[in-house]
């Protein structure tokens, strides 16, 4: 879906094989296919919608086949702070809000180094500068947006302490008033991969105080302080306090380190971005 969005007013020229293709997507993408769109959905697109009306649509005709009582859509991507700038001139403010959901680095890497990625046997991050750096480009780009109007910035750790205040707080953005007792539960996990349900076991669960500080005790010194020396002012910003310890010695060495696993990587993934071009060019010459 995110793809879409990477350019909204591409028209995607829905006639029947690329209709067919899209279809073919939507059955075999490990998350996608768990919607169980009806490929009625797909009949139905405008041969020339552009991406961001296919979004809406697709989006929409899931929420009629699952929840069609819904008044309001909530759509989760990680990507989408990046992808803000396509979006400016086709979203509606006035029905549409943007909301960024930060949490504190220390607790993220805490909760990367122990998750493996649903499908895979790697862990979601091993390296503090790798998240550490992530970390530091989304908030960047979400208070810049906030400054401009255009984005809600919450705090992870206030959303889980004190949840009703933040929902009243967001009401007349989201239109979503706080349910304390309803007694109603939500039937998100149902509808997850099996491979994704160990990852996101708490969405069945009341909110967990103690994931607020949790990576006190999960990372060690040296990592608190390569967080710390990376992200610099920004964790201040959303008043998360420095460790008063004084760094260990051996945190330099072990910055420089990750830090090179850091930018190896990213060369590493533009030399196979490069090497893929070469090749489908090499592969169209012959």
């Amino acid at each position: 879906m995110n793809e879409l969005l990477v350019n909204p007013g591409q028209h995607s020229n829905m006639k029947k094989e690329n209709r067919n293709k899209f279809i073919r997507h939507f059955k075999e993408d490990p998350k996608l296919k768990y919607w169980n769109l009806s490929e009625d959905i797909f009949e139905n697109l405008p041969e020339n919608a552009n991406n961001f009306e296919i979004f809406i649509l697709i989006i929409t005709s899931y929420k009629n086949q699952i929840k069609p009582e819904a008044s309001v859509i909530l759509f989760k991507a990680e990507r989408l702070i990046h992808l803000f700038d396509n979006l400016m001139e086709f979203v509606s403010f006035d029905e549409t809000c943007f909301l960024s959901i930060i949490r504190d680095c220390r607790g993220v890497y805490a909760s990367q180094k122990i998750t493996i990625i649903p499908d895979s046997d790697k862990l979601m991050s091993r390296n503090p500068v790798q998240t550490a750096m992530n970390w530091k480009i989304h908030v960047n780009k979400a208070l810049n947006m906030s400054q401009a109007g255009v984005l809600e910035v919450i705090r992870y750790e206030e959303l889980i302490l004190n949840t009703e205040e933040m929902f009243s707080r967001l009401l007349g953005k989201t239109g979503i008033p706080f349910f304390k007792d309803s007694g109603k539960k939500g039937d998100l996990f149902d509808r997850l991969p099996e491979s994704h349900k160990i990852i996101h076991v708490n969405t069945l669960k009341e909110p967990i105080f103690t994931k607020t500080d949790s990576w006190k005790e999960t990372l060690s010194l040296n990592e608190q302080c390569i967080i710390k020396i990376i992200t610099g002012e920004n964790l201040s910003v959303f008043n998360q306090s420095f460790s008063k310890q004084v760094c260990p010695i051996f945190t330099w060495p072990l910055l420089g380190y990750y830090f090179m696993e850091y930018l190896f990587h990213k060369v590493a993934r533009k030399i196979k971005f490069i090497g893929m071009i070469v090749l489908i060019i090499n592969v169209s010459v012959s």
